[in-house]
């Protein structure tokens, strides 16, 4: 009774931090930009374009934010569903899509807590599972991304599953426990790819499972025949099966065979492998059904991780700074601290839990620091883990000897109190920015005010929301009236990938009036300016040459990025000025 009310206080909490602010910004994705992709795909697909034809990313969070919008709709009635699901009324307000989209996120966040206590309980023990929770309901990066309508914290979530299951399986609990475990990874995989990095566990929980499964045979006294220690009962049955076809197929059948030579790795093949692949297949389903388009998007997806991002041009080494930047910012230093040392207990200890979840963190750190796009969240997955192992080290160090315990006890309630308080703050404080106005909010006001409807405007990412001349169709449609223009976008900068259109002569071309830049692009091009030498050329003329006619930096109580507008004179587009522009793209 005591167990559940603590966790069910804990769960709660997890949803309070979750929950707060959870609107700020709408109707536009001011908290993450991958937002406004997730809620286009899944709003395309609701409307029954169920082929994403888009797989940088895989599939099951559209499919799952698309049922959501169904649901949604049908809810009430469906006249109601057909206008919900209309395009005029996701682009005059959209709203209601991304906040039921980041409900997703925040209902997974509350769940993962849930599941890492379940986790801890049957890897270790109760109290390591309820200090695990205690400790994911409060780290900062766990709760900022559970606020967005993004991948990540779903995808941590099907993977601590995934490994609830297959710990159990690898204790004893049976084929059953193994094969679903296996999809449930595969599912993990169908919401971000790095997750099939839980081949790794699923790999051990196997040969643990079917090599238990055989010893467990042979001690209630029916002793595996030659060749046939790893199989379990059903691959017994299986086996006498296949013998009595050999038999009659004079024994020449090669599968039969390659079986009975490595009945290990056929029972991986089928415990876990294959439902794996199933988990992947059955919810990212046009990886099979449209493989030409998911093979290119997949590859290009691996080289934009491995070329990088813009902003880590310097970072370094990956190994390096995800181990003193990103993991201590995401956790805590306390925290991130005694989870080393409970990595390193695991490591002494190496129970089959141990060997599972150390190796899965080990392996998995080490595949996305080899990338060049080094943003913390790629650490998500694994974040639940080294909070596990953390409440692990502290519950043994609480049950050591009663002479010892004296020594221990003051340090590691200090610990604890350190480890949760640092994080709590870093999340409190991170709910407490979403309120008040975005800047971007009111240079979309002043844009609308003072610059001419359909003047065309270039603009960068990170800029304020306007609304252009393809738009304005729709909110005429709903008696909403709406300035409009013509927008030129301007790409984000990326290491290695030429770019021309920030360019005098691309604003020439296009006949721009006025640009529109923001902070958020042009302070890490600058940080970075042997990288990009064409926009550095770019910022310095528009500087020089156009009017810099308003500037929006947050004040108190705002958000958001510096926003700067020009105005491009008629002269500065003349093909006098164009001839004296740096070439070239770092």
């Amino acid at each position: 009774m005591l167990w559940g009310f603590a966790l069910a206080t804990v769960l709660a909490y997890a949803l309070y931090l979750r929950l707060h602010g959870i609107t700020w910004g709408l109707p536009y994705n001011y908290l993450n930009p991958d937002e406004a992709t997730i809620v286009r795909e899944s709003f395309h697909i609701a409307q029954g374009h169920v082929n994403p034809s888009w797989f940088l990313y895989p599939s099951l969070m559209f499919y799952l934010v698309a049922a959501v919008y169904l649901g949604i709709g049908l809810a009430w009635h469906p006249s109601f569903a057909h206008s919900f699901l209309s395009k005029g009324s996701f682009i005059v307000d959209a709203s209601p899509y991304y906040l039921s989209a980041r409900l997703v996120a925040v209902a997974c966040g509350v769940v993962s807590v849930y599941l890492i206590y379940r986790l801890g309980r049957e890897a270790f023990s109760r109290p390591a599972g309820m200090l695990a929770a205690l400790f994911l309901a409060v780290v900062p990066l766990h709760v900022t991304y559970s606020h967005y309508a993004v991948t990540d914290v779903p995808a941590t979530m099907f993977s601590l599953l995934a490994l609830l299951l297959l710990v159990r399986a690898a204790k004893g609990g049976g084929r059953r426990a193994l094969v679903w475990g296996a999809f449930a990874a595969g599912a993990a995989t169908s919401t971000k790819y790095n997750l099939g990095m839980l081949l790794i566990p699923a790999t051990i929980a196997g040969v643990y499972a079917l090599r238990g499964a055989a010893a467990s045979r042979k001690a209630h006294g029916a002793p595996a025949a030659h060749g046939t220690a790893d199989l379990t009962d059903d691959d017994h049955g299986d086996r006498a099966a296949a013998d009595a076809q050999d038999e009659a197929t004079g024994g020449r059948h090669p599968l039969r065979a390659l079986v009975r030579r490595c009945p290990l790795a056929f029972g991986l093949v089928r415990r876990v492998y294959l439902p794996m692949t199933l988990g992947f297949v059955a919810f990212t389903p046009f990886a099979v059904l449209d493989a030409p388009h998911f093979v290119s998007d997949f590859l290009r997806q691996n080289r934009i991780v491995a070329r990088g991002w813009l902003g880590f041009e310097h970072t370094g080494n990956g190994y390096w700074y995800n181990l003193h930047v990103n993991l201590p910012g995401a956790m805590g230093i306390v925290l991130f601290a005694v989870s080393l040392g409970g990595l390193a207990w695991a490591l002494h200890r190496r129970r089959r839990p141990d060997t599972m979840l150390v190796t899965y963190v080990v392996v998995y750190y080490l595949y996305v620091s080899s990338w060049t796009a080094l943003q913390e969240r790629y650490l998500l997955p694994i974040l639940p883990i080294l909070v596990l192992l953390a409440s692990r080290l502290c519950v043994r160090l609480v049950r050591v000897r009663y002479v010892r315990r004296r020594v221990l006890a003051p340090l590691v309630t200090g610990l604890l109190v350190a480890g949760l308080l640092l994080p709590l703050s870093a999340s409190i404080a991170y709910d407490r920015t979403l309120h008040g106005t975005d800047v971007r909010t009111v240079a979309k006001q002043w844009i609308e005010t003072h610059i001419p409807r359909g003047s065309i405007i270039a603009a960068e990412p990170y800029g304020p929301p306007l609304v252009s001349r393809m738009a304005v169709y729709y909110f005429n449609a709903a008696d909403h009236h709406q300035v409009y223009y013509r927008l030129v976008h301007l790409p984000l900068p990326l290491p290695g990938v030429k770019d021309k259109r920030h360019s005098i002569a691309f604003l020439r071309r296009k006949g721009v009036r006025y640009v529109i830049v923001s902070s958020e692009v042009y302070d890490r091009v600058l940080a970075a300016a042997n990288v990009y030498p064409r926009q550095v050329g770019f910022y310095a003329r528009l500087a020089r040459h156009a009017k810099l006619v308003k500037a929006f930096a947050p004040g108190p109580g705002e958000r958001g990025p510096t926003i700067e507008v020009y105005r491009v004179p008629q002269s500065l587009l003349s093909q006098g000025d164009v001839a004296h522009e740096p070439g070239g793209n770092g």
